[in-house]
């Protein structure tokens, strides 16, 4: 009999974030005592899949389940979030229990859903869009002032000592307790990222805050639902495959770029030495793979998740 076909990261970590949810919404302790709520809807066996991510409850059941925790005359939660919405969009706002952060839009959404999530925390963008000389680094006005503590930060890579991250600004920020980083910023700062790797547009300064972010304050804010790793693989996925097309391309404009013949006299003669590539901008290539979020991600495993920034005493 043919295995069940395996879920991906981010199914995974919405089935798991959906479950933590509804115990915490219907004030359970475990998926046992959910599993007895919903005996004439799902399995015991099923909710015990569901909280590890093994498999996933199809949109059919979860309107069942819905229907037994929130739409009965009493509902068990007084949530006006349902647990459908839950699974499609994110964890439930703690700020506010009536919506969804989009985490999942942030995540793998298209363009359009990306921008609706920097839109959402920053409603004026959405008429700036259709503004000329704006710069797009305003577009990510929401996630830059509050990770670097102003609209209009200095160079992000001061007081980095250039490649070196173990002096990141926002890893020490967050670690030094004068960065506050909530579900919220999490979802800007990864929508941010996407949205700047795919207009190619202040991409180096949304790896370095977005490294700052997954050193300690992504892993530790996601834990509560136990889906921290699952994040870092899945951030690596999309970051490799910016890398991936980062390489084709490059592999493209080394292909159609010109080559010059490279000769030397010899005893009096011009002897023929090969051809030269001189304007490959191969180094850029490579600054961009050193800093990138992937090659943090594979030090960070060899390092076994060492954080980049250690706290120290407030003055």
């Amino acid at each position: 009999m043919a295995g069940r076909p395996k879920k991906s990261v981010i199914e995974v970590m919405r089935t798991k974030v959906w479950m933590v949810e509804m115990l915490r919404l219907t004030g359970l302790e475990n998926e046992n005592q959910l599993a007895r709520l919903l005996v004439n809807v799902d399995s015991g066996k099923h909710m015990y899949e569901y909280r590890y991510g093994i498999t996933a409850p199809g949109i059919t059941k979860l309107k069942k389940i819905d229907e037994v925790i929130f739409a009965s005359e009493k509902p068990i939660s007084k949530s006006s979030v349902d647990g459908l919405e839950i699974f499609e969009k994110g964890p439930v706002c703690k700020n506010d229990a009536a919506i969804c952060v989009p985490l999942w839009d942030a995540l793998e959404g298209t363009m359009e859903q990306v921008w609706s999530v920097l839109v959402r925390y920053d409603p004026p963008i959405a008429f700036q869009r259709y503004m000329k000389d704006i710069p797009f680094k305003r577009r990510l006005a929401y996630v830059v002032s509050r990770c670097f503590r102003g609209n209009d930060p200095p160079s992000f890579w001061d007081g980095a000592k250039g490649s070196n991250i173990q002096e990141n600004f926002v890893a020490a920020a967050y670690a030094n307790g004068t960065l506050a980083v909530d579900l919220d910023l999490i979802a800007a700062a990864i929508a941010a990222w996407r949205l700047a790797h795919f207009v190619g547009d202040s991409v180096a300064m949304m790896d370095y805050i977005l490294i700052g972010l997954l050193d300690r304050a992504i892993p530790e804010n996601l834990q509560q639902y136990g889906i921290d790793q699952d994040m870092l693989n899945a951030i690596g996925d999309l970051d490799r495959q910016h890398l991936s097309e980062l390489d084709a391309a490059f592999n493209d404009f080394i292909y159609d770029g010109p080559t010059y013949p490279i000769t030397e006299i010899v005893d009096g003669e011009v002897v023929h030495k090969g051809y030269d590539q001189p304007d490959t901008h191969k180094f850029l290539h490579e600054r961009i793979r050193k800093n990138s979020v992937s090659e943090y991600l594979k030090q960070r495993a060899k390092t076994q998740s060492q954080p980049l920034a250690q706290a120290t005493p407030s003055a």
